[in-house]
Formats: C-alpha cells, structure tokens, sequence
C-alpha cells in the first residue's frame, strides 16, 4: 500500500502524517504543498468548496505552479494523509482528482468533513465541531497519532536506566513556546514550575522537564 503525505512544513503535523502511514503499513511519499497567500488568507469553508469548485480559477489564483504540476503529473496512491489546516484543502483536492484514494485529514479541518474519507482529530476538539461539519466519519483520538510503541517505549526504558531510579509518580512536562492562542512570559514559567515542584514534593514523585526545539533561550533558562 502506498500513501501519499500532504505536508505543510510543520514537524508535528507531517509526524502524524507519517506515522499514521507506518501503523498502516504503507510506504509513504511526501510533498509539501505551498499554498498561495489567498489560499492561505481564505477560511477553509470558503477555500475548500473554492478549489473545488471553480477549477480554472483555483489553478490561476490558489495554487501554485509547484501543485498544479504535482496534482495533474502524479499517480494516485491508495490513502492520501494530510495534517493541518493549511493542508485540508489539497487534500480535499486529492479526492477529487484521484477519487480512487482513500483520504484521512489529521485534525479538524474547520470546514465539512465530507470532503474526506475520514477524519482523525483529538478528542478536545469534539465541542468545537459544529453538527453541520459532521459526516459521521471522524475518528476521536485520545492523543496525538504517534509512532512509539509499547515494544518502542520498553526498549527506549532498557536503554536509559537512570529514569529507574527517579521516585513515582513521575510527571513529565514539555515547556514549549508561546503562541498565539497561548501567550505566556516567563516570570509566569517560573510560577508553573514552582507548583509542579511543589506538586511533586507533596507526592513525593519527580518532576521531569524538558523544552522543544521551538523553545526559545529564555525558556530554556527558566527550566534551568
């Protein structure tokens, strides 16, 4: 089986992707799509049924020269995987062009789900779905889709047996990065991690903090 990754530049979002594809079994192929500016500035209510719909003008003004290529040169494959919002309407471009694919879009798509064949979104999304963008084919996850399994995860322990002699219950924590839908600063940083440490002590776990590779200096010192 062979599936074709729609990609949009974001490690997160294509490591989904693809090891949505491993857990399948398929061997995968990616391409990163590059949207146009309108593309990217349209809502995907609005661009997805746009790039379906009026075919001359979606190959003149949201597409670029590099997938308009790619989506009249390539030859279908038997599942299509996107992840993102950037990348839901190629893949609703891919079901039209190849409707012989299965297509999965990781994460709500923010427009209909009938575009796709399915729709595999975190479970925290639910409430936001409207019941009009539901075609009773999305699949709730309870985590982000992920590649390390438990025959992974045992043989990783194996290798670093240091982690065995922290006391439980261990609480690992990712400090990331501010966001737009998330802003923080680090006095705020501190505050958290004093809880944690506090929340620690008093179940006398450990806590064990790491930082993203979008985690800026000042975020790495505060974890320091």
């Amino acid at each position: 089986m062979r599936a074709l990754i729609l990609g949009n530049g974001a490690a997160g979002a294509e490591k989904q992707c693809l090891a949505l594809a491993d857990i399948l079994g398929a061997s995968s192929k990616l391409h990163r799509v590059k949207p146009s500016k309108l593309l990217t500035a349209l809502p995907n209510r609005i661009a997805c049924p746009l790039l379906l719909e009026s075919k001359r003008f979606a190959e003149k003004c949201l597409l670029s020269p590099q997938d308009r290529d790619f989506f009249h040169s390539v030859a279908p494959s038997d599942i299509v995987i996107g992840s993102g919002r950037i990348t839901a309407p190629f893949t609703a471009l891919a079901k039209s062009v190849w409707p012989q694919s299965f297509t999965v879009q990781i994460q709500y798509p923010y427009c209909s789900t009938s575009l796709f064949d399915a729709v595999v979104t975190p479970q925290h999304d639910k409430p936001k779905i409207p019941k009009k963008d539901d075609s009773g084919n999305i699949v709730f996850s309870k985590f982000s889709i992920h590649k390390y399994s438990k025959k992974y995860l045992d043989a990783t322990r194996l290798c670093h047996p240091e982690f065995n002699l922290l006391p439980e219950p261990r609480l690992g924590v990712l400090l990331g990065a501010p966001t737009h839908n998330c802003r923080w600063n680090e006095e705020q940083a501190r505050s958290w991690i004093r809880a944690l440490k506090q929340e620690c002590l008093e179940r006398r776990g450990s806590l064990i903090i790491t930082t993203s590779r979008r985690s800026e200096e000042k975020v790495r010192l505060v974890n320091a």
